[in-house]
């Protein structure tokens, strides 16, 4: 008996000797090592990323506008937000951000640098604590109508954002329409209407609807003759 307790205390501190051992070198099997009086000691590095665009005609941001809300129209201004948050327990560096235009706005303001090739405009943020949020806005314009699609009265297009921080990656959109102006002979869809045909004279009354007038008399007597020979 007194041999076997012997062995379960012998092994029990080999088994603390390695646990001590292992947490000395820093290395971690499993998951992130629970510290006593202060809960896991792993690291919480979260963000939010939130897109919106602005409703034309308002001061009001949303997620997206469909092909039933509020359009844009050609040479009009379109304002996007970006709201980037720490919504993890540790401070967060480095963070580089990317928004991506589509091809039917030009870029016109926002923080960071533009590339007109790649439509993307880059900024970057040095440093992010627990709780606390980022907010930029982006200005764009509506292209000409005639860089419109010409076979679409309404074309949807949607702004991308992406921000980066070590090895994660978080995305947002922002969609938003915009409405192609109508010109004369055209529908909707940019299918071409050709208009109604218009006379460009009046039938004759004049001089020439006598003859007709003057037929008459022979007509009627003729009908009158066949009636009594009917008889």
């Amino acid at each position: 008996m007194n041999k076997k307790l012997f062995a379960g205390a012998f092994f029990l501190c080999i088994s603390l000797f390695a646990t001590k051992a292992v947490e000395a070198s820093g290395i971690q099997y499993g998951g992130c090592p629970t510290q006593y009086g202060s809960g896991n000691a792993c690291p919480s590095q979260e963000i939010s990323v939130d897109k919106t665009v602005q409703i034309p005609g308002s001061k009001t941001y949303v997620d997206n506008l469909t092909i039933n809300d509020a359009k844009f129209s050609a040479n009009s201004t379109v304002s996007f937000r970006i709201v980037i948050k720490n919504t993890g327990s540790d401070t967060i560096e480095n963070l580089n951000a990317e928004d991506t235009l589509p091809e039917q706005i030009d870029f016109v303001s926002g923080s960071g640098k533009f590339d007109k090739n790649s439509r993307k405009l880059s900024f970057t943020i040095d440093k992010l604590h627990p709780d606390e949020e980022k907010l930029y806005v982006i200005q764009a314009k509506v292209v000409a109508d005639e860089k419109l699609p010409q076979d679409q009265g309404v074309t949807c297009a949607a702004n991308q954002v992406s921000v980066k921080f070590k090895d994660r990656t978080v995305i947002d959109t922002s969609q938003f329409c915009i409405v192609k102006e109508m010109i004369p002979g055209e529908t909707k869809g940019g299918l071409k209407v050709f208009p109604s045909p218009q006379s460009k004279s009046t039938p004759p009354t004049g001089p020439e609807a006598l003859a007709l007038i003057a037929l008459l008399p022979g007509g009627i007597g003729g009908f009158l003759l066949r009636r009594k020979a009917s008889r």
